[in-house]
């Protein structure tokens, strides 16, 4: 059985060193925060920080238009297409395609 909350932190860490793909961290952050919501599994303490700093920067980076719709982008994602979305970078065909 998949542990939902483990997955949920996991999309979450993917976003997070992407500092350079902000976009990638706008979106996967979205996706993990509606996924961690819908089970019911707050963000774990000692990732809180590091988190909201990070969404931080990419909000900066991006502006309030582009960071919003990508927010939204991710907060509509449901679990497949998050894990097809953050698979995407693995693969460099595939992230050029974005």
């Amino acid at each position: 059985r998949m542990d939902l909350g483990r997955l949920g932190t996991r999309l979450l860490k993917l976003s997070m060193p992407a500092e350079d793909r902000p976009e990638r961290t706008a979106v996967l952050g979205a996706a993990a925060a509606a996924l961690r919501e819908d089970i019911g599994c707050p963000l774990p303490a000692d990732d809180g920080a590091s988190h909201r700093q990070t969404i931080k920067l990419a909000h900066a980076e991006l502006g309030d238009g582009a960071f919003a719709a990508l927010w939204t982008e991710g907060q509509t994602m449901d679990l497949d297409q998050a894990v097809e979305y953050a698979r995407s970078f693995a693969n460099p065909d595939l992230a050029d395609e974005r």
